[in-house]
């Protein structure tokens, strides 16, 4: 049997403007919210992706820079992992020891336009990552 694969996307929350790192993950209802955002904060291509562009790059090193902070003990700033449901509505944030598979709403059916015409459907995951410089309760 075939393993399930799942495009996940993620974003800095609230600016759309950048282009989000997207990887394919295989059987990602089995992993961990922690073990997805470390996968995903990897530039390096595999057999699955290719390598980060300058630009993903850019939004890459951002979002690892919060996370070290993040994991810091000395530093009071936090990040939050949160996902876009099929109702394009935010969740709240998620524990980052969480399974994918324990959120029911997490996988939205996403349509994409194909370079010489038709569509594609797949599934696909949107997380954000919200910066907290002042601290939250941390999730870690």
């Amino acid at each position: 049997m075939e393993e399930e694969k799942v495009i996940i996307s993620l974003n800095e929350m609230g600016v759309s403007e950048n282009e989000p790192l997207e990887k394919v993950v295989e059987d990602c209802r089995n992993k961990t919210f922690r073990k997805v955002l470390n996968y995903m904060l990897d530039p390096r291509g595999d057999n699955l992706n290719h390598a980060y562009d300058h630009e993903q790059e850019s939004l890459m090193q951002v979002l690892k820079m919060w996370k070290e902070k993040h994991e810091d003990e000395k530093n009071p700033s936090s990040i939050d992992i949160l996902y876009k449901n099929q109702n394009d509505e935010y969740s709240d944030p998620v524990g980052w020891d969480d399974h994918i598979k324990e959120y029911n709403d997490i996988v939205r059916t996403k349509t994409l336009t194909k370079e010489f015409g038709g569509l594609e459907t797949y599934e696909g995951i949107d997380l954000e990552v919200r910066f907290n410089p002042g601290g939250s309760i941390k999730s870690i």
